[in-house]
């Protein structure tokens, strides 16, 4: 694989919780909700807008930052897209994702993950397993939340 080539991630879960509910954790303006969970200790937003373009800097557990730029945030399809400016200290760059939450009944939905990038000193393989990693990460982190909040 070249160096340049884009590859694509994804992860799909099924979650016990209204659609809505989950959608909350990933409009864009909501990642504050995601912090008690410690993946990330911080959140800064680098304009008061969630219009295409907004920013936000994310603040990891390991101390670096991930700056976020919004290319859509659909709150009623529940769909967000966004692309990372620099993804260090990701494996990648030209870092694009997207998360989809889909209803399938009223009390479950499923999630889906997906990101295009290019890897750099990971193989694909290896980036597809820490990229389910993470975001099953994040879901185990809104199940407990919701399960709280119950």
């Amino acid at each position: 694989m070249s160096a340049d080539e884009v590859v694509v991630a994804s992860h799909s879960a099924h979650v016990a919780a209204p659609a809505a509910l989950v959608w909350r954790y990933f409009d864009w303006p909501n990642a504050h909700l995601i912090l008690p969970g410690g993946l990330f200790t911080a959140v800064d937003y680098l304009a008061a807008t969630d219009g295409r373009g907004a920013g936000r800097k994310l603040q990891l557990a390991s101390g670096d930052v991930v700056t976020e730029y919004l290319l859509e945030n659909d709150p009623v399809r529940m769909r967000l897209r966004y692309a990372v400016a620099d993804p260090t200290p990701m494996p990648v760059r030209a870092y694009t994702g997207e998360v989809q939450v889909t209803a399938t009944d009223a009390a479950h939905c499923d999630v889906h993950f997906r990101c295009r990038c290019q890897l750099r000193g990971i193989s694909a393989a290896d980036w597809q397993r820490q990229y389910a990693a993470l975001q099953q990460s994040i879901l185990g982190i809104i199940q407990q939340q919701l399960q709280g909040a119950a």
